[in-house]
């Protein structure tokens, strides 16, 4: 049988909304929810275990940062239990302890259900148990490993879910590219919740918000968006305009692909199409490490033979130049890229901007109008190590001097395999900066820099 959350909460005269009602209705059992300050996500997450709180034997878990963090939702849950006794009748908890001072934060129920407040600054305190539910609060401000390592085994022999509550935080990367693999992840889901989706806070206040904080503070506390924006390489990329739904290559486009070579390090192959008005889609990418050549060939054979004739680059020198030779051998040639860091980078930078006067593919199947748009985009779900890479990559402090462009922190072997395709097929071509059209360069060019001639 099915509990009828929503009746309950309204049985009890709870108040809601659509966002917190598409929480409560969804059926996923790892459930994402971004969103600004104050928009109401950890009640939220307290509304949504009700169902394992009333239901006989049941154990969950309530783990913040810190036991004062945990004990939002714990108090959610607390206020929830009273009501239902003084509107429905329902017993009162048999145990209840609220001291976050004291690490104790504990409800049994009369019919044996569990709900227990956890700090992550204690992580032996998260093993040995198992588990039918989980709110990891702030999740953002959390450490990969609380989840991974010590939280995700406790629901395997229940088949429990978890909520994560949070706001976008700097330091929750993890939490990033865990969201990023959502799409093609079975059970999990994403709930967003901007202030400005929230009816009770007002449009003044947050005008006043947006002018006395910074883009970053902003996006985060009031956007409730991701923002990695401090050092940055590409501080253009959005998911907002960079991220579009999958759709089906027209017959005529052009696929290239792209390929970063590692031994040790991750071997990435890129495919993206090109529109006749060459903007350039993303649609499927290879990311494998420390496997040998014979596997990484074999897949990407596999994968092209659903595609049109693919042009491949890739970049020939250092440790490229003998495994071009090794894939060439096993039948996947590339062509050399001949370009260096500066001038690649540069290009994808550009591409990477919004521009006026420019309707691309995918929004005029749309039906949008002509407005200011990349000439570069991700299909959803497809290339989460591209996406991630774009979002993570930063520059080294100090390293923002003339040619220091290889002096950056974070992987970047989506992003090299991008930027060969990206130069190589924009060769010769030049932006008018009006329309940002991409016309090609007809001008004749000197055989010898010396002479001119």
């Amino acid at each position: 049988m099915r509990f009828d959350t929503a009746r309950f909460l309204t049985d009890l005269g709870i108040a809601s909304n659509p966002f917190q009602d598409r929480v409560l209705a969804s059926d996923s059992r790892f459930k994402l929810i971004r969103a600004a300050r104050r928009v109401g996500k950890s009640f939220t997450a307290a509304k949504a275990v009700m169902p394992y709180v009333l239901t006989p034997n049941t154990r969950g878990w309530i783990v913040g940062p810190t036991y004062e963090l945990a004990e939002k939702e714990f108090r959610y849950i607390v206020d929830i239990l009273a009501r239902a006794h003084k509107k429905l009748g329902l017993p009162k908890p048999d145990v209840l302890h609220s001291n976050p001072k004291m690490g104790d934060l504990y409800i049994r129920m009369p019919w044996g259900a569990e709900v227990i407040g956890k700090s992550a600054e204690r992580p032996l305190s998260l093993v040995g148990e198992e588990n039918d539910w989980i709110i990891l609060s702030e999740a953002a401000q959390q450490k990969s490993e609380t989840w991974y390592r010590y939280l995700r085994p406790t629901l395997s022999s229940r088949m429990g879910s978890s909520i994560f509550p949070t706001t976008p935080d700097i330091s929750g990367s993890w939490l990033y590219e865990l969201e990023l693999n959502i799409p093609k992840t079975p059970g999990w889901e994403l709930f967003h919740c901007a202030a400005w989706d929230a009816p009770h806070y007002k449009k003044e206040e947050i005008e006043a918000a947006r002018a006395e904080l910074s883009e970053d503070a902003f996006n985060e506390q009031y956007g409730g968006a991701w923002s990695f924006h401090k050092g940055r390489v590409f501080k253009a990329y959005s998911r907002a305009a960079h991220v579009v739904r999958p759709f089906q290559i027209p017959l005529g486009w052009r696929v290239w692909s792209g390929v970063d070579f590692g031994s040790r390090d991750a071997t990435c192959v890129i495919w993206l199409a090109s529109s006749p008005e060459m903007d350039f889609y993303a649609f499927d990418e290879y990311y494998e490490s420390e496997r040998p050549t014979e596997v990484h060939t074999a897949v990407v054979k596999l994968r092209d033979r659903v595609l049109p004739h693919v042009v491949r680059v890739s970049d020939h020198h250092a440790l490229g130049k003998q495994l071009v030779t090794d894939w060439r051998v096993r039948g996947v040639p590339t062509i050399d890229a001949k370009v260096d860091r500066k001038a690649r980078r540069d290009r994808f930078m550009a591409m990477l901007e919004p521009r006026d006067y420019h309707l691309p593919y995918h929004a005029r199947q749309l039906g949008m109008s002509m407005g200011k748009y990349p000439r570069f985009f991700i299909m959803e779900g497809k290339c989460p190590n591209l996406e991630r890479e774009i979002q993570l990559l930063k520059w080294k402090e100090g390293s923002r001097q003339e040619g220091t462009y290889g002096d950056t922190i974070g992987d970047d072997h989506a992003i090299d395999a991008t930027e060969y395709i990206v130069h190589y097929a924009t060769r010769g071509r030049r932006y008018r900066p009006v329309t940002s059209e991409y016309v090609q360069d007809t001008r004749r060019r000197p055989a010898s820099a010396l002479t001119g001639y």
